[in-house]
């Protein structure tokens, strides 16, 4: 993916890419500093009112499962919007997000409830196994889940874990309130903290064994903010199926885990239950309560540290109504329905956390009146009956801190969320003029930048060559219409068309070229200007930089059919010119083959005619032989016939003798020699075969 870091040569001039190493967090001493993406939500639970040094032999557990080798580090707060833009195929990158982690594993940052003794928060942090392996469009803080109210999805029904918190965060108030009340021996009070750290401890195995529970459900968030992740819409993958499923495995893996620990939160419970009623007769501040009657009320009220005196519901309507405009415009320029699912699960969210906030503002605000309204009388003497009034209270408190806390991982959700749509928003600008595989790759196919000129000039390179080894390596000095002359007009004619062919050849490879160049220059040019319509910082901007971007995107694709369909044409020219270079090639070697035959036949026909002429004067003396023996036979048949010469015997041995020596001229030749004398002397006569270029003459010679 391509591996994933994919670079396209062409497009990677609006995309940088920057490390961003990992620097570790010092915890800010200042409770009210904004570093929401970095808050954790039971921050301080060890601070005096816990033993730090119960937790450093936790060590073992915070390098569990770790699996932090290899790869980029990053905390939250350093990723901003730039990061997200800037960032080039920035989900083919494997991105390890770690937050801020101490030893105890979320439980550690309850909140502090000393007052006038509250220590300097000192907590020790390491970077362990909990994170988040991530794109970057996702840079959700893990705590924010923990609570899995603040996940999308979950309602009330849902929210099981707060049967649990319940108990945990009620047995620290109702600590705090015997402390304050000085019920208790001190070594009662570390019985009640070292229980604690036990329940801590379970609840921190809980977590860190639901882990691949929770990197799934991540992973199937990252999926659907991924405007890249199942673009081209495979039917067989249902993100909102695979994330609702991710989401209950993990709810219930951690309520599974806290009901096996629910019990000791309890049995702490009842141990302070049992302290307060033996205990409480004795505490000095429930005596005399008649002349101090606000005495009670001022050791439980007050015990969460300060908070946020209001708060703001997200104003996230601007961002649903952008949302929602997104939406429209994909489905009406036909962009693939998966972006429209993507955007319309996120705008739930958003619309989610909106509804979240108020609800759990309100819960907060109604227990805030109960705490702060204090009216119960209790004294030493009837005190043992009213535990149940300081469970309340606690209660109460539980109820605030919980919610509270919420409010700040949905807050830090909120935030992330709005990223994360900037790196969607970004995302699409990157898909208006281009193609995308599942990775965030540009795929080229049957884009300018992926058509392919090679082939037809490779294909011309291989007809020049072809050429030079025609023309024994002078193709150079006859395609400058050198020495052409040497050749018959027949030739001179077909290598002339073949010049003309190859400069069109050329001249089409040399257009095409420069409309590539010209093409990809233009893409570049639109890339540049679609960004900067898109690096708007208000979203009335990003709206209207995305309807100039849908029009250029527009006149982008007619421009591009146009260069496409233009190349196509260019490309079938090269390849009819190469079929006629090719016919025009076999012709020349078929002539060039059949002078050779012909130049072959000459040399054969010429050593015949040597042969016939040095032979052909022994046949000339038979054939003088022959006259004359004929001669003299006709003389002596004539001498035979007249008196005296009239010699029977001798005519007849005269005949013999004749029939003899024709006989042996028929040995030599048969037929008639004088006529084969006279075709030898013609031919020799006649011999003058070098301007004879046609073959069939040859071979009937």
């Amino acid at each position: 993916m391509k591996k994933y870091i994919y670079i396209i040569s062409l497009a990677a001039f609006f995309i940088s890419f920057d490390i961003i190493c990992a620097t570790k967090i010092e915890e800010n001493k200042n409770k009210n500093a904004t570093k929401l993406n970095n808050y954790n939500p039971y921050h301080n639970l060890e601070e005096s009112d816990f033993d730090n040094s119960n937790f450093l032999n936790e060590k073992k557990y915070d390098n569990k499962n770790n699996s932090i080798n290899n790869e980029k580090y990053i905390q939250p707060h350093s990723i901003n919007n730039n990061f997200l833009q800037n960032k080039k195929d920035i989900n083919n990158t494997k991105i390890t997000l770690y937050n801020e982690y101490n030893k105890t594993n979320n439980i550690d940052n309850f909140r502090n409830f000393n007052h006038e003794h509250e220590k300097t928060n000192n907590i020790l942090i390491e970077n362990n196994n909990s994170f988040l392996q991530i794109t970057a469009i996702s840079e959700i803080n893990k705590d924010t889940l923990d609570t899995v109210d603040t996940i999308y999805g979950v309602n009330d029904n849902e929210s099981v874990l707060w049967f649990f918190y319940k108990l945990l965060y009620s047995v620290e108030y109702i600590k705090k309130m015997l402390s304050n009340l000085n019920i208790g021996l001190s070594s009662e009070q570390t019985k009640i903290k070292t229980d604690q750290n036990v329940v801590i401890n379970d609840v921190r195995q809980t977590n860190a064994s639901c882990y691949s529970e929770k990197n799934e459900l991540i992973n199937k968030l990252g999926n659907i903010h991924n405007p890249f992740y199942n673009f081209h819409n495979d039917r067989s993958i249902d993100d909102y199926n695979l994330y609702t499923s991710s989401k209950n495995n993990f709810v219930n893996c951690l309520k599974k885990g806290f009901e096996n620990i629910k019990k000791k939160t309890n049995d702490i419970i009842s141990y302070e239950e049992k302290l307060y009623t033996d205990k409480c007769k004795n505490s000095s501040k429930l005596k005399n309560t008649t002349k101090k009657p606000s005495e009670f009320c001022k050791n439980v009220m007050n015990l969460n540290v300060s908070r946020k005196n209001s708060w703001e519901v997200p104003k996230n309507n601007e961002i649903i109504s952008f949302i929602d405009f997104l939406i429209e415009k994909l489905k009406s320029n036909n962009y693939p329905m998966t972006l429209v699912t993507k955007l319309d699960f996120i705008k739930k969210q958003f619309e989610d956390i909106k509804n979240k906030h108020n609800k759990h503002i309100k819960i907060c605000k109604q227990e805030e009146i109960v705490v702060n309204k204090c009216t119960n009388n209790i004294d030493n003497n009837n005190c043992d009956k009213h535990f149940n009034e300081i469970k309340k209270i606690a209660e109460s408190y539980s109820i605030i801190f919980y919610n509270y806390t919420i409010l700040e991982n949905l807050e830090s959700v909120n935030i992330t969320y709005k990223e994360s749509l900037d790196y969607f928003f970004n995302s699409l600008g990157k898909l208006l003029i281009n193609k995308v595989d599942s990775d965030g790759n540009i795929i080229e196919e049957n884009d300018i930048d992926n058509f392919d000129l090679s082939k037809p000039k490779n294909n011309f390179k291989l007809l020049e060559g072809e050429l030079n080894g025609v023309f024994e390596n002078k193709w150079n000095d006859y395609k400058n219409n050198k020495n052409l002359d040497q050749f018959k007009d027949t030739m001179k004619k077909i290598i002339l068309l073949i010049i003309q062919y190859m400069n069109e050849f050329k001249g089409l490879n040399d257009a095409m070229t420069k409309l590539k160049n010209e093409g990809i220059s233009q893409k570049f040019v639109i890339n540049n200007q679609i960004k900067q319509k898109f690096d708007k910082s208000t979203y009335d901007e990003k709206k209207e930089g995305f309807e100039s971007s849908l029009e250029l995107a527009k006149n982008w694709e007619k421009k591009k059919l146009e260069i496409i369909t233009e190349l196509k044409k260019k490309n079938e020219e090269t390849v009819q010119l190469d079929i006629k270079i090719r016919e025009l090639i076999k012709q020349i070697k078929d002539i060039i083959e059949e002078q050779k035959i012909v130049n072959d036949l000459k040399l054969e026909l010429n050593k015949k005619i040597k042969e016939i002429t040095e032979k052909i004067e022994y046949i000339k003396k038979a054939v003088d032989l022959k006259k004359e023996i004929e001669k003299d036979n006709v003389y002596i048949d004539e001498l035979a016939k007249e008196p005296p010469y009239q010699i029977t015997k001798y005519i007849e041995k005269k005949n013999e003798i004749y029939n003899t020596i024709k006989s042996d001229f028929d040995k030599i030749y048969v037929g008639d020699i004088e006529q084969l004398y006279n075709e030898m002397f013609s031919v020799v006569q006649e011999s003058n075969i070098e301007h004879i270029e046609n073959k069939t003459e040859i071979l009937t010679l």
